[in-house]
């Protein structure tokens, strides 16, 4: 990743984005706990506090950036990895990897990988970028493979060995300004660091949205979210 997006990533933290993605995926693992979760590719740790609060037991991450890893040291994560190999010569009841797929050239080998290091009817809980025509220069900067549908995702994830057990999208509100945004050549990143008066009330649209995901998938969006189980 270029370091302007790994910067980009930091400062948007607390943006309108990362609170909607926080209650999509809060919605999709429903009331389930783990007693041991991985945040794979962890960034600076902005999951920390749903994957805390489910955690039971150990909620370890992986990140290989040397700044990003100190931040995640600071936030409690138990162990931090700086390999994918040492992350995943362990085994968990939860792997989260959150915008991570797509900066993965061989998606399919990372899912195999991935279904090896859970617990027996252990859980995946997989967030993308939706729709490879939605394709722009963030990509590029981000240094994404690809962007996926939801029946793409749900075949990587299918042929190493997992049931689907949800497959929708988030951030439906918000699709149809990208494609404004796209046709004219822009990315959207501006829009991470809107006034309050304008991501306020996009915040509780996405939040609206969180409340309908949790009992049926949404049929569009930006992103793509799914839950699959060993």
């Amino acid at each position: 990743m270029e370091k302007q997006a790994f910067e980009l990533m930091d400062c948007a933290e607390g943006s309108w984005w990362y609170r909607g993605r926080y209650a999509a995926i809060d919605a999709v693992l429903k009331t389930e706990s783990f007693h041991s979760i991985l945040d794979y590719g962890a960034g600076f740790g902005a999951m920390f506090n749903l994957l805390k609060k489910r955690a039971g037991g150990v909620l370890s991450a992986y990140e290989p950036e040397s700044i990003a890893a100190a931040r995640l040291k600071e936030r409690g994560y138990t162990h931090i990895y700086k390999t994918p190999e040492a992350a995943l010569d362990n085994s968990y009841d939860l792997i989260g990897l959150f915008d991570v797929i797509e900066h993965v050239e061989h998606d399919g080998e990372l899912a195999k990988k991935i279904y090896g290091s859970l617990h027996n009817n252990g859980v995946l809980c997989v967030t993308t970028g939706a729709y490879q025509w939605l394709w722009s220069k963030h990509d590029v900067s981000h240094k994404h493979f690809r962007r996926y549908t939801k029946s793409s995702l749900c075949r990587v994830l299918e042929s190493a060995g997992f049931t689907i057990e949800y497959a929708g999208y988030w951030n439906m509100s918000l699709l149809i300004p990208l494609i404004g945004i796209r046709f004219f050549g822009g990315t959207g990143e501006s829009g991470f660091n809107a006034p309050h008066y304008i991501s306020a009330p996009v915040t509780w649209l996405l939040k609206i949205e969180a409340c309908i995901l949790r009992f049926v998938p949404l049929p569009f969006g930006i992103s793509v979210i799914v839950k699959a189980r060993k």
